[in-house]
């Protein structure tokens, strides 16, 4: 066995990660009526952004997906509850002040108080807007995707 193909190389973990992200349903959101769970908004809603001050949520994916995952230890400072993530959730990464940079939370386990959890079976709420965009979520400030138009169905 080499260390790439070790089950728990850093090599073997990258390559698990997939692109799921989304939030569990309890991880609460600034809105523009207050802080609400992700699982209680709805298309309409007003969510605070970090890059556009307030955008309209288009939508919501709901889904019960086995990924792998990662534990946030108070993400908000003291007293706020931990955040389970997909290891594919983009996560904004402060620098210096003013600038910060995207990267997955699989990516930050060595990053202080950021654990991997292996596989999980995931509860996650996905929020959709016009434009991608980074909200205030849990603690953490991370991405939400453009919300995707279904496909029409094929003729049979």
């Amino acid at each position: 066995m080499t260390p790439d193909t070790h089950p728990q190389s850093p090599a073997r973990r990258r390559a698990a990660v997939t692109d799921i992200s989304g939030l569990p349903g309890d991880t609460e959101i600034f809105t523009l009526e207050g802080v609400l769970p992700v699982v209680h908004l709805l298309p309409g809603d007003r969510i605070v952004t970090r890059d556009g001050g307030m955008a309209v949520l288009r939508g919501l994916t709901r889904r019960h997906v086995c990924t792998r995952a990662v534990r946030f230890a108070a993400p908000g400072g003291a007293g706020t509850p931990p955040l389970v993530l997909p290891a594919a959730q983009p996560v904004l990464v402060r620098g210096q002040p003013g600038t910060g940079t995207l990267r997955r939370a699989g990516d930050l386990v060595n990053a202080g108080d950021v654990v991997d959890l292996g596989q999980r079976l995931l509860c996650l709420v996905e929020p959709h807007f016009d434009v991608s965009h980074v909200i205030y979520a849990g603690g953490l400030e991370v991405a939400a995707p453009v919300m995707t138009p279904p496909r029409p169905a094929r003729a049979a």
